[in-house]
């Protein structure tokens, strides 16, 4: 059911970031979304319905801040109304993002 889920690698303590996760339902039925961040207990959900007749794929956004350096690994699952489910982890670097690195010497001449 899961087709894709699209994220930050990585993130700066106290930056909202997106997630965007992709899915169908062959079947054409209504599916939820939910997901655990991993920094806390709660869990965000919401629900999407699609119509009868044509297999789309659905698409739901998630945003979420990190308030504590670490690696998390945030777990997106999709259920249809038959009660199956899919689901997909990835993980998200929250910390002090390196700046560019700025070439002052030598040159170049």
């Amino acid at each position: 059911m899961i087709s894709g889920v699209f994220g930050p690698p990585s993130l700066p303590v106290g930056q909202q970031g997106t997630w965007e996760v992709k899915a169908y339902d062959p079947e054409n039925g209504t599916l939820s979304y939910s997901v655990v961040w991993g920094d806390e207990p709660m869990m965000a959900s919401g629900s999407m319905m699609s119509p009868s007749n044509v297999a789309i794929q659905q698409t739901a956004t998630f945003t979420h801040t990190y308030s504590t350096a670490g690696t998390y690994y945030p777990k997106f699952k999709v259920t249809d109304n038959t009660g199956q489910s899919n689901s997909v982890s990835l993980s998200v670097r929250v910390g002090q993002i390196p700046s560019p690195i700025t070439v002052t010497s030598p040159n170049g001449s």
